[in-house]
């Protein structure tokens, strides 16, 4: 019987100019361990955090444990800002339960569990983001996620224009393409218009 409870504790601390924070947690049917943190390798911005997760749930009935996993997720990233305004980031993910095989005929959004225990559903996911500011009221973005193993990637490009003091509207894409052969295709593309007021 799957528990619907979650209880977490978390500690935080400043050392050596970083941050760290130490996290346990009893997830639903896992006991979770953590810990990240926070600071900076000269100029650049150097940031992660790993939790393993272990699971404790016991079929009474049955008298073993069911067969779950141990998961181990890792994530690292490193950010700079440049001088003349552009922003860089890269980051990626490791699942130790993720799809590790040739096999890409799964949508990298559909049929799979998004959770804590299951933030991407591949062992290697690569994040690449690049922004800068135009001028005082137009900034740009383009965000790009590369799932190794699935051989698909996730663009999303955005224009954000400032109109007034409250308003502002952003044009988002999402993109999507996989290489299910030889040549990447695209799968799914959207565009949204997004008009937001702030007081």
């Amino acid at each position: 019987m799957l528990k619907l409870r979650i209880t977490a504790l978390r500690y935080a601390t400043h050392l050596s100019q970083y941050d760290f924070q130490l996290l346990g947690a009893d997830y639903k049917d896992y006991l979770a361990l953590g810990m990240g943190w926070e600071g900076a390798i000269i100029a650049i911005g150097f940031k992660g955090e790993m939790t393993y997760f272990t699971p404790v749930f016991f079929d009474s009935l049955v008298g073993s444990s069911q067969s779950m996993l141990d998961i181990f997720q890792f994530s690292l990233s490193f950010d700079y800002y440049f001088k003349n305004g552009w922003y860089v980031l890269f980051s990626n993910l490791y699942n130790s339960q993720g799809i590790s095989g040739a096999d890409v005929s799964s949508s990298l959004f559909s049929n799979s569990r998004v959770d804590v225990t299951s933030l991407m559903p591949n062992k290697n996911t690569y994040l690449i983001q690049l922004s800068k500011p135009i001028n005082a009221q137009l900034s740009t973005s383009l965000t790009t996620l590369y799932a190794r193993e699935l051989k698909a990637y996730f663009s999303m490009p955005q224009l954000s224009w400032s109109l007034s003091q409250n308003w502002d509207i952003n044009l988002i894409g999402q993109l999507y393409y996989s290489k299910a052969t030889t040549d990447f295709s695209s799968s799914t593309s959207n565009i949204f218009i997004q008009l937001g007021y702030s007081y």
